[in-house]
């Protein structure tokens, strides 16, 4: 539960004004790498999600001509379309 905890803080700590903006993201660790990109993967199929934290967030970019950006991760660096969560406070 410790470490749970400590995850669902740092992914707070990613998000300024409300928006997780992955351009501007810190070197990752594997662990909240693999939760972000989930939510990607899910927001891609369904959009906006909710998370396994129960906070709704909406993915935004632009899908017609996606500016790319490099992912700095403890387990590598990953290339991808520069992409924003929204995250929607208070909305069930």
């Amino acid at each position: 539960m410790d470490e749970q905890r400590k995850l669902v803080e740092t992914i707070n700590d990613l998000a300024s004004d409300g928006v997780i903006d992955f351009a501007d993201l810190p070197v990752l660790s594997r662990e909240v790498r693999q939760i972000l990109l989930g939510w990607v993967a899910r927001a891609l199929h369904r959009n906006p999600v909710r998370t396994e934290l129960g906070t709704l967030v909406e993915l935004a970019y632009d899908k017609e001509n996606p500016a790319s950006i490099v992912l700095h991760c403890d387990d590598g660096n990953f290339s991808m379309p520069a992409m924003k969560f929204y995250i929607r406070k208070g909305q069930q």
